[in-house]
């Protein structure tokens, strides 16, 4: 994968910090998103707020509040994925659909 990952050598802490604040300014600005491509993207791109990490604690518990602020937020973003062209917008959707099905447990 190619996100905000460990290979760097940044935390998961940090990562989802980073990917956070990447999804609230799109949110907060309106950006909208037009393509396929650009979903995927965004979406590896802050996979750590879509899927569990690898280097994921598998003996912590997670903050459910935590969690649930973070699911919200990709719902959020989901919403400024957007096409008028229907092919366009149903190639959207797929890509979401495939980063989101790859979630975790919950």
């Amino acid at each position: 994968s190619s996100g905000i990952n460990a290979e760097y050598g940044v935390d998961l802490y940090t990562r989802k910090d980073v990917c956070v604040y990447i999804a609230e300014h799109i949110i907060e600005t309106g950006t909208l998103i037009y393509s396929h491509d650009q979903v995927d993207l965004l979406l590896t791109m802050i996979e750590c707020l879509v899927a569990d990490a690898p280097d994921q604690p598998s003996n912590q518990i997670e903050d459910p509040e935590d969690f649930e602020c973070e699911q919200a937020l990709v719902g959020r973003l989901v919403h400024q994925m957007t096409s008028q062209v229907p092919d366009q917008q149903f190639l959207i959707l797929n890509t979401c659909k495939k980063h989101l099905i790859a979630g975790g447990d919950k």
